[in-house]
């Protein structure tokens, strides 16, 4: 498993991707997560993408902060669907997302870090920019 660090958009619509192939196992996936909640899981700019290598699957926090899992393996999506199941989150099929015509705000809690502070803190931290 690697993770991928999708940063936040600019006004330019401009997307860093950035990816850490150390944070392989979810204990350090997690761990990273606790350690940097602020930065990941308050940060309504980022979206976050664990990658599978089975079936080339995707476990991806959005920037809305809903879960969706993409994978070529059903074997693989069913592995997720239980672990998810068996930490009491449940599939929502009627949930609807943003259109790109709807105004909506995404947000940044003051104490994370701005763009430019968490890019160079994602390159100390050993992450690379990835570019598809």
């Amino acid at each position: 498993m690697r993770t991928g660090y999708p940063v936040e958009q600019t006004e330019d619509n401009e997307t860093a991707i950035y990816s850490n192939d150390k944070l392989n196992k979810a204990g350090s996936i997690i761990q990273f997560l606790d350690a940097h909640r602020e930065d990941t899981l308050h940060n309504g700019h980022l979206q976050l993408t664990a990658y599978w290598e089975e079936g080339q699957t995707n476990l991806t926090l959005s920037d809305h902060k809903t879960i969706r899992l993409l994978s070529k393996s059903p074997a693989a999506l069913n592995k997720l669907r239980e672990c998810l199941h068996g930490h009491a989150i449940e599939e929502h099929e009627d949930l609807t997302s943003f259109i790109h015509d709807i105004y909506h705000y995404h947000y940044r809690r003051t104490a994370g870090r701005d763009r430019n502070e968490l890019e160079n803190y994602l390159r100390q931290s050993g992450f690379r920019k990835w570019d598809p």
